[in-house]
């Protein structure tokens, strides 16, 4: 787990970590998935973005995954 969070990008770091050290048990289980959904396409060759930008929302999805294919 240490090596999958030392992946995470640096700005997103922060919030991830507050989520596994919360008392509410959804937060850390999510938290947990997020970081193993991160890790798993990472290692499965797909370019992941956290939090990306979504030209004219103001919403936020979790993850962008691509691959150049």
């Amino acid at each position: 787990m240490d090596s999958w969070y030392s992946d995470y990008p640096d700005p997103h770091k922060d919030k991830l970590r507050n989520h596994f050290r919360s008392e509410l048990e959804g937060q850390h289980v999510g938290a947990w998935w997020e970081l193993y959904t991160f890790t798993l396409h990472r290692r499965l060759g797909y370019s992941v973005t956290v939090e990306p930008e979504l030209p004219g929302s103001t919403k936020k999805i979790d993850f962008l995954v691509s691959q150049d294919s």
